[in-house]
């Protein structure tokens, strides 16, 4: 890396003033561009983010509203029903869990296309994880102020990461549409800068002639 800084600092002090400052001029903008778009980026995934954990929260308000009653009458089979409507209505849920007061799981359910048993972690309180591939949510069971358990869902970030990478396809276009504009008005303008010097640095030699 060293010896690449090196041949491209004579390069750039080999260079004319013209280059110099065309390739001053290109860096610069280069960077201000990649520093928008990975801002842009990086603002657009926390904002996705958000939105799926207000989504997922809904969704484990309104199970937990229906499953109520199977928590307190200690109805696995109702509460596996209220999971099993996810099969059909919400692809991107990965596994679900309604646990018990005591940390039991009354119900439990898994995407029919994911391989191996869905093993329920310990239930915990009100908290969310994301991962590299899916984000998971607990929230707990209100009903008359009474806690009657945790609804526990684990979505895949398939749709985040789908819109990441048009996100990332947008902006290198946007970065080599940018980055040519750039150049072409930096070819242009560089002139007004390098060509009285130009002019000064000929009047001097002739001068020292």
């Amino acid at each position: 890396e060293r010896r690449r800084e090196k041949v491209a600092m004579r390069l750039l002090q080999d260079a004319s003033l013209k280059r110099k400052l065309l390739a001053i001029i290109m860096l610069t903008s280069s960077v201000a561009l990649l520093l928008a778009c990975a801002a842009f980026i990086a603002y657009e995934k926390t904002e996705f983010q958000k939105s799926m954990l207000n989504d997922l929260t809904f969704k484990a308000d309104v199970i937990g509203s229906q499953s109520s009653a199977a928590l307190k009458f200690n109805d696995p089979k109702a509460a596996t029903q209220i999971l099993d409507k996810l099969k059909d209505s919400e692809k991107h849920i990965m596994a679900a869990c309604i646990y018990s007061r005591d940390g039991k799981s009354l119900a439990i359910y898994q995407r029919p296309d994911l391989k191996g048993n869905f093993l329920p972690p310990d239930p915990r309180y009100n908290t969310h994880v994301f991962r590299n591939d899916s984000v998971a949510l607990f929230r707990d069971i209100i009903d008359d102020r009474r806690d009657l358990g945790t609804v526990y869902l684990k979505s895949d970030l398939l749709e985040l990461n789908t819109r990441l990478k048009q996100y990332a396809k947008i902006a290198v276009v946007v970065l080599l549409v940018s980055m040519g504009v750039a150049w072409l008005l930096s070819f242009r303008l560089q002139r007004i800068v390098s060509q009285p010097i130009l002019n000064l640095a000929r009047t001097t030699r002739m001068v020292s002639s």
